[in-house]
């Protein structure tokens, strides 16, 4: 070989560092789609906050094994490199086997044994990464920049990576694709000849035992995926997919993957799925096939040969034909597709016109495959909050379709947010209306959400007397709204009326309607739609007091939460009133952010206090206590940041999994690049750089993301990725300098290297909660403003630091 030093890392090193970083990376955000497709998808932030801990537990026993780490060399290396990856395969056969009904955790304890079984799992793999990773910054400390450029260039490929998986196999595919890359790589490493020479002047392999097994197993794995059928995913029984499943004839028409679901269409005598359909209709509704995106969303399909509607004749008799009573023969726009088949409305309505908007491709896709697509004039493939914000033109109803099934408290919904109503308002034809079908509970939740939203979204457009402009009407599960661009007219409101005693529908608002008119079919106990339309809208009654139980806050740009309705003060008052049933209208998803913070929490305190005693107390200014708040500072601020770029590029870009992709791998790529410009341990005045670079770029990402790309919608979408990726990639550069920079301050002290790795960990799994949580209750400005603050926090810490620490280890 060419001699080079056993203490110096080759270009083998490097090369494994990324590619594991890269898989573990891409292994995450598999894991995210595993947990929400397999359990219930409000546990998958507690599963994964569980799993990265195995970074931070990495730190804490790097900080044990002390000069062991060093002297076991690419040994340890490369089994830490196996280990990642046959825990990647044990999350895999696990979430194939084990079934967890997650709702049960809370009174039966073998559910919760389950539900941690899966969830303890997949801090397997994450441990091994991070035992791999953190060991190349204790053996090499004076390559620090250029190990966490190899990290971070890694870490932003598979970010890329895990999105070119998911459009281009199955998920399983993925899942068995990156542990037989680890393990390729852990056989590479380990046979490598580039270890000690041996009595001949070779060099010898690292570790053979280890590489050898990693080869059989890459090569076994390698021939399962090619011989064997892949194995498919558990599903939760609380997964609407597993319904479709369970019927007696049910079979699977068809199974498609795709970046943001897997489809499947289920074909049974017995699916018929007609929500908001009056109990007047009297003639049986025809079996459909049902097309499932991940497991919870169901879109029907039906069953149509020809050009003739005859089969989807009962959707004359539902909810959504109201509109068509109103405004017959226009032009439509249909946005999204859901369970009440807007498209198909329309034409049974008579619109002359129907514009799809559709942004899931794999939607499009069956519809066209089914000829289900000929009965729009018009198929848009554009995110749905864009294409309101941009097209000029105007139509005489746009439906919101797709927004009936309701949606996650976490998820970022552009659509129904007050700027975005506003501009639907201004697409409205001048007689026109705005429908938003929409999911009811009892007591009502986010109905008033709405009913605000919309007071807002008219105000914001000049509106005077909201009251005027809504027409409301319910069956006992399902509302529709209709938002007039101008006062509702006598006659619309004589057909409104006629309509809903037709087909036995119950007004739940009208312009000078009586509170006597509401409540007549479905009855509750009282008209409380009626009331809580009338308090909002009117204002001259206080609202129903079961509005109390939930958040009515009108969702805009900055906090696009508007499933998120739950209101914390008012939840055990909630509880006690309706007891076990008031856990069904719990927001799961904050609630489980929430307990993974105060897990996370609670084991960083003790993973990273029990080293303490193998750590040198240090000396001024190296103390325990500032590489605590330095490091701590740094994890907390990266993932804030990185996070709240992600959620403002969720809201312009109309969709996670693309501004993912670009999000994460713009900020990685751009750390790596930037950690190899970091400054060296003989820095004295940290004071422009790095610190002074984050905040700069911190400036430009704020004003670009808030101010400028909101206003460059209607440009190319490849131009508005170009101006994100530039307007993000300086303060990622920024970022990537700090932590190698503060590492290096550490050399005196080398026992708490691995230490300061695990702390960055530790905090880097809190921050992820912490954002969606700041994101909710406060505003993703404030997410921004948070991650600023932890760099100022750093920057405080270093500026103690501006000589280079000498002492003892």
């Amino acid at each position: 070989m060419d001699g080079r030093p056993p203490d110096r890392p080759h270009p083998v090193d490097y090369a494994a560092l990324a590619i594991l970083s890269a898989g573990t990376l891409a292994f995450e955000i598999l894991l995210l789609r595993v947990f929400s497709y397999s359990q219930w998808h409000h546990f998958a932030s507690l599963a994964v906050a569980l799993a990265l801990m195995g970074f931070g537990a990495s730190g804490a026993t790097l900080v044990v094994l002390g000069e062991r780490a060093k002297r076991w060399g690419g040994r340890l290396f490369s089994g830490a490199i196996l280990l990642a990856a046959g825990g990647m395969l044990l999350v895999f056969l696990l979430n194939q086997r084990l079934s967890v009904r997650p709702l049960f955790v809370f009174w039966h304890w073998p559910e919760l044994v389950r539900l941690l079984v899966l969830d303890f799992a997949a801090f397997v793999p994450f441990y091994g990464a991070g035992l791999a990773a953190g060991q190349v910054f204790v053996r090499w400390p004076e390559a620090t920049r250029r190990l966490y450029a190899a990290n971070m260039l890694g870490s932003g490929l598979g970010s890329v990576g895990a999105v070119l998986l998911l459009i281009w196999m199955p998920l399983e595919a993925g899942l068995l694709l990156i542990p037989a890359l680890l393990l390729a790589t852990s056989a590479l490493h380990a046979l490598a000849p580039i270890g000690r020479l041996d009595d001949s002047g070779r060099r010898k392999p690292r570790a053979p035992v280890i590489g050898w097994a990693a080869l059989i197993g890459a090569v076994g794995l390698a021939g399962w995926m090619l011989l064997f059928p892949l194995p498919t995913l558990h599903v939760s029984d609380f997964k609407r997919l597993a319904y479709l499943l369970d019927l007696p004839d049910a079979q699977v028409v068809r199974r498609a993957h795709g970046l943001r679901a897997t489809a499947t269409e289920v074909r049974s005598k017995s699916i018929r799925i007609a929500p908001g359909l009056s109990l007047q209709w009297t003639r049986v509704v025809p079996a459909q096939d049902a097309l499932a995106l991940d497991a919870d969303r169901v879109v029907p399909l039906p069953r149509l040969d020809d050009s003739s509607l005859d089969r989807v004749d009962y959707l004359r008799a539902s909810l959504g034909a109201v509109p068509y009573a109103l405004r017959s023969g226009g032009r439509v726009a249909v946005l999204g597709i859901g369970e009440g088949l807007g498209i198909f409305q329309a034409r049974l309505g008579g619109a002359s016109r129907v514009t799809w908007v559709e942004p899931n491709p794999l939607i499009r896709e069956t519809f066209a495959s089914r000829g289900l697509d000929r009965f729009a004039d018009e198929i848009v493939s554009d995110e749905t909050a864009r294409f309101l914000k941009t097209d000029d033109r105007h139509f005489d109803l746009i439906v919101l379709d797709g927004v009936a099934g309701g949606g996650d408290a976490l998820t970022e919904d552009p659509l129904l947010t007050r700027q975005t109503l506003a501009a639907a308002f201004d697409r409205i034809a001048p007689a026109g209306y705005l429908v938003i079908p929409i999911g009811l509970h009892h007591p009502p939740r986010a109905f008033p959400k709405l009913v605000r939203l919309i007071e807002a979204g008219l105000a914001t457009s000049g509106v005077e007397r909201p009251a005027d402009h809504v027409l409301a009407m319910r069956e006992l599960r399902m509302g529709l709204v209709c938002v007039g661009r101008n006062p509702i007219s006598i006659e619309d409101q004589a057909a409104f009326r006629a309509f809903a005693t037709e087909w036995g529908f119950d007004l739940a608002w009208m312009p000078r309607m009586s509170r006597e008119e509401a409540n007549q079919f479905h009855q509750l106990t009282a008209p409380l739609y009626f009331d809580t339309a009338r308090a909002i809208l009117v204002g001259d009654r206080a609202p129903p007091a079961e509005n109390d139980y939930f958040n009515q806050t009108p969702a805009t740009d900055a906090r696009p939460y508007f499933w998120h309705t739950i209101r914390w003060r008012a939840l055990p008052r909630m509880i006690s009133d309706m007891g076990r049933q008031g856990l069904a209208y719990v927001d799961w998803g904050p609630l489980m952010l929430v307990v993974a913070l105060v897990v996370a929490a609670a084991l960083a305190v003790v993973l990273i206090l029990a080293p303490l005693g193998r750590i040198p107390a240090g000396h001024a200014p190296l103390t325990r206590p500032r590489v605590l708040l330095y490091f701590s500072a740094l994890g907390l601020g990266y993932l804030l940041l990185e996070m709240a770029a992600f959620q403002r590029c969720t809201v312009l870009l109309g969709h996670p999994i693309p501004a993912a992709a670009i999000v994460f791998s713009t900020f990685l790529v751009s750390s790596g690049l930037g950690s190899l410009q970091a400054p060296e341990a003989e820095l004295t005045h940290p004071r422009i750089r790095p610190f002074g670079l984050v905040i700069a770029g911190w400036v430009l990402a704020l004003v670009m993301a808030w101010s400028v790309l909101g206003r460059l919608l209607a440009m190319p979408e490849w131009v508005q990725v170009f101006i994100l990726i530039a307007s993000l990639a300086p303060l990622g550069w920024a970022m990537g300098q700090p932590f190698p920079w503060g590492l290096r301050q550490l050399d005196p002290l080398p026992r708490m290297i691995p230490w300061a790795w695990g702390i960055n960990g530790f905090a880097s799994v809190l921050a992820g909660p912490l954002a969606a949580i700041i994101s909710v209750q406060m505003g993703q400005p404030v997410t921004w403003i948070a991650g600023a603050f932890c760099y100022l926090v750093a920057w405080r810490v270093a500026s103690s630091w501006l000589r280079s620490t000498k002492g003892p280890s």
